[in-house]
């Protein structure tokens, strides 16, 4: 069963709306909000921890949760270049070594770095593409969006 956890911080406190049971609950921490909504599905439909998926809303300040999301979206994509680099890095450091037979350092010079870093990229595989972190179950929301009309889902 999937749930939504919508949680609003409330006097050090987060309060935790689950609508699809209609019941809130609380946590004091941000960390312990998927578990106290899972906790109480799993109390008022008395069914399994491990049937209940949490996707867990947290509702800021517009100002603040617009921070947040600039700087989430920022990072996913430095996550993507960082990886993307690391591609072009180890196929450059390759051919140069293997197709041209250039020696560490001059492959090191002509890439800016040092002569280390070249060796390590060519004893290395071909880097995995790393995955970039993915919005999850967990989501943040300015006030205007948690009270959108096609965001209130049924009691």
């Amino acid at each position: 069963m999937k749930i939504t956890a919508i949680a609003t911080q409330s006097e050090g406190w987060w309060a935790i709306e689950v609508p699809e049971v209609g019941f809130m609950t609380q946590a004091k921490r941000l960390t312990e909000i998927e578990n106290m909504a899972r906790s109480l599905v799993v109390d008022v439909l008395e069914i399994k921890p491990e049937t209940v998926e949490v996707e867990v809303k947290v509702v800021l300040d517009d100002e603040i949760a617009n921070t947040v999301k600039e700087a989430v979206s920022q990072m996913r994509e430095a996550q993507k270049q960082l990886a993307a680099a690391s591609k072009a890095s180890f196929d450059a450091v390759n051919e140069l070594r293997n197709r041209t037979g250039l020696s560490v350092r001059e492959v090191a010079k002509l890439l800016q770095i040092s002569a280390g870093r070249v060796t390590q990229i060519s004893q290395k595989d071909a880097p995995a593409t790393a995955p970039v972190e993915g919005e999850g179950n967990f989501h943040v929301l300015t006030v205007a969006e948690s009270k959108r009309a096609d965001f209130v889902l049924a009691n």
